[in-house]
C-alpha cells in the first residue's frame, strides 16, 4: 500500500498523534479494514443505526408493566438515553 492510501500526502506526514498512540492507531486501522468486508458487521451496524442512531427513537412495548397493571392498556415508551445529547 502505497502512502497516499496510508493517509499520507505529499511530501508532508500522515498522522498528527502522539507516538505512543501510532501502534493503537495502526491497531484501529486494521480492525477498521476486517469490519468493512465483514457482512454480519454492516448488518448488526444497520441495525443499531436504524434503532438507536441518528433516527427517529423507537416505541417500545412494556410488556411486563401493562401484564402487572391488568389494564386494558398497552404501555409504550420510548428510551431517551441511547444516542446521548440528542433533542
Amino acid at each position: 500500500m502505497g502512502k497516499a492510501q496510508r493517509g499520507y500526502f505529499g511530501q508532508f506526514g500522515g498522522m498528527y498523534i502522539p507516538e505512543i498512540l501510532k501502534t493503537n492507531f495502526d491497531e484501529l486501522i486494521n480492525y477498521y479494514h476486517e469490519a468493512k468486508n465483514d457482512p454480519l458487521f454492516w448488518k448488526e451496524y444497520k441495525n443499531l443505526m436504524a434503532s438507536y442512531s441518528c433516527r427517529p427513537y423507537p416505541l417500545n412495548y412494556a410488556e411486563n408493566l401493562s401484564k402487572h397493571l391488568k389494564w386494558r392498556a398497552k404501555f409504550i415508551f420510548k428510551r431517551r438515553d441511547e444516542s446521548y445529547g440528542r433533542p
